[in-house]
């Protein structure tokens, strides 16, 4: 694939407060890459100057080979950006609101006509394209700011906390929609602190902490294999009150347990220990009069999560 995005030596500071130093990266074209990182790690203000909103050094940024500092309009016009604050007219309806989106990215008024239909069915807007976007409710309101950003079919496509606000199945749709714009050749760039959903539509990843680049690589390869001493035990008890209590208790107190579950009558957890913990771990609950009907591994071998693999690449410990 070619390289769409390159960035060689990009630093940016507010004031005395240094929010990118050195970052240099390049992204091919056609990738859905995740941006993850804590707050204040520079996410927001990375996808700011790529998108030509930031005034930036000459000759460090480029978009298929167009330097964001000296044309940002022509790179506006191959780039769609979601801010992390929703940016549209409350007064005007939601059609007028990507019609002005359309324009203002070069297309004409019939293009953008064309472009304004093809886009609020994309994004299931056309029974609300009469409305005025600021009555609308915050889940609809993203929808709007979504389809401004890719209303002129841009090439690159940033989103800033998409999922912010948004119901489940409203954050399903959303990641359906992100697999169907990469399939029509879209390059996508992602920052979410859902890591969970970053998964399910990822295949890159980009990682900054304190405005520094910690790695970029394939997620299929940032995912590593489960160590062989921790294991997903998954433990099925009888319709027995007392005996899910205890097990809760027993299980809280153990040290090499942690991740407990509890749903109906099975518990997950993860277990940190051997193969004697693990017994000694089910000896403590069959002398405790816990009706246990079943006990075993669950999933065993499965990759780590994004969540994992994020703290592992820290030195952080999951939280609990």
């Amino acid at each position: 694939m070619n390289t769409l995005l390159s960035i060689n030596g990009l630093s940016f500071s507010y004031g005395r407060k240094t929010a990118l130093n050195g970052i240099s990266l390049d992204l091919k074209e056609g990738g859905v890459t995740a941006l993850i990182g804590q707050n204040g790690a520079g996410k927001t203000t990375l996808m700011r100057a790529i998108t030509g909103l930031l005034p930036i050094t000459e000759n460090v940024v480029t978009v298929d080979g167009i330097d964001v500092a000296s044309n940002p309009r022509k790179v506006h016009q191959m780039v769609g950006f979601l801010p992390d604050m929703l940016g549209f007219y409350p007064s005007l309806t939601v059609q007028d609101n990507l019609a002005y989106a359309a324009q203002i990215n070069g297309l004409t008024d019939e293009e953008a006509r064309q472009a304004v239909e093809n886009t609020l069915l994309r994004l299931d807007l056309t029974s609300k394209k009469s409305d005025p976007a600021g009555s609308l409710s915050r889940g609809w309101r993203q929808r709007i700011s979504i389809a401004q950003a890719i209303v002129h079919s841009p090439r690159f496509l940033a989103l800033d906390e998409p999922a912010t606000g948004l119901d489940p199945d409203a954050r399903l749709s959303l990641s359906k929609l992100f697999l169907e714009l990469n399939q029509a050749g879209m390059t996508l760039l992602v920052s979410s602190h859902i890591l969970a959903e970053l998964e399910d539509y990822c295949n890159h990843i980009i990682m900054l902490e304190d405005g520094e680049l910690v790695g970029q690589r394939d997620i299929k390869n940032f995912l590593a294999y489960r160590k062989s001493d921790v294991k997903d035990l998954r433990i099925e008890l009888a319709d027995d009150r007392t005996s899910i209590e205890r097990a809760l208790l027993i299980l809280s107190q153990d040290t090499q347990c942690n991740d407990i579950f509890h749903r109906d009558r099975i518990i997950t957890l993860r277990f940190h220990g051997t193969d004697a913990d693990q017994h000694i771990l089910l000896k403590n609950l069959f002398a405790a009069d816990v009706h246990v009907l079943s006990a075993g591994e669950d999933h065993n071998g499965q990759r780590e999560t994004l969540r994992d693999a994020y703290h592992r690449m820290n030195n952080k410990t999951p939280p609990r």
